[in-house]
């Protein structure tokens, strides 16, 4: 994956986080674990950046698909079952969005995703501050 999409998209996502006050993350914490994210995992990576998130955490599975196949309409639960570049998409999941490829297989094959995980942490921190504006 290039350096530079992974830093403008963390760097994207720090200047987001810098909007919020604790209660606030906190809120984001608990909101995000509506979407199956454990509470902790992200206090722990969003207020006290322990561990960080990989691209494809960013951009979600819906993102990721998105970006290798552009024109895909179907359900995205069925994508990888349709596809007919299973090995290139792996390997874009690795090199891109910084997965490892057991793990790219099997979740991918078994389609094994919490749903924070499908939708991105962008998409949902963007969901989560227009809220906070209304």
């Amino acid at each position: 994956m290039s350096k530079t999409t992974e830093n403008e998209a963390k760097a994207t996502l720090s200047c987001r986080l810098e909007e919020l006050d604790k209660q606030q993350l906190t809120a984001l914490c608990s909101y995000l674990g509506l979407h199956g994210a454990s509470f902790y995992t992200m206090r722990d990576k969003l207020v006290y950046g322990v561990g960080g998130f990989d691209y494809w955490e960013l951009k979600g599975v819906k993102g990721m698909i998105a970006e290798f196949d552009p024109i895909y309409e179907g359900e995205v639960e069925k994508f990888y079952d349709s596809c007919t570049q299973k090995q290139q998409f792996i390997q874009f999941m690795l090199d891109k969005g910084g997965m490892g490829r057991t793990s790219a297989y099997q979740r991918f094959r078994l389609f094994n995703f919490k749903k924070w995980e499908i939708e991105g942490l962008e998409n949902l921190l963007g969901l989560f501050l227009d809220f906070q504006k209304n």
